[in-house]
């Protein structure tokens, strides 16, 4: 998502990744957004939508690290729906798309944790 390298490198480093490294990503892509300037850093396609995906990669993957022996903790995008933000032009229907997030939902602990699925598939 991030044309920037260093950024992206903060938000994919698990091992030192915390919930105030990826605040202040965000943080400095809302001063670049106002100030007009740094904006070369950031998706060229719809840079708030992409740069709040990335920020949830990286929090589901913090997530993940941290409730490791509880809990499985996992981001899912259910596919391109048939709904009013997508101005109803998505391939699958509501029902189709809840499917992809049930299943995902429904891993049982020990399953995959900190992936990113679409439709139902680890991405």
């Amino acid at each position: 998502y991030l044309r920037d390298e260093e950024l992206r490198k903060q938000l994919s480093e698990v091992e030192d990744l915390t919930e105030q490294k990826i605040d202040g990503v965000l943080n400095l892509f809302l001063e670049d957004l106002k100030s007009e300037k740094g904006m070369e850093k950031w998706p060229l396609k719809l840079p708030a939508y992409s740069t709040s995906k990335a920020a949830l990669n990286a929090y589901t993957r913090l997530s993940a690290s941290k409730l490791k022996a509880i809990a499985c903790v996992n981001s899912v995008h259910p596919g391109f729906v048939r709904t009013d933000i997508t101005e109803s032009t998505g391939y699958l229907s509501a029902p189709e798309g809840a499917e992809n997030v049930v299943r995902v939902a429904l891993f049982p602990v020990g399953g995959p944790s900190g992936h990113n699925f679409l439709e139902g598939e680890d991405s």
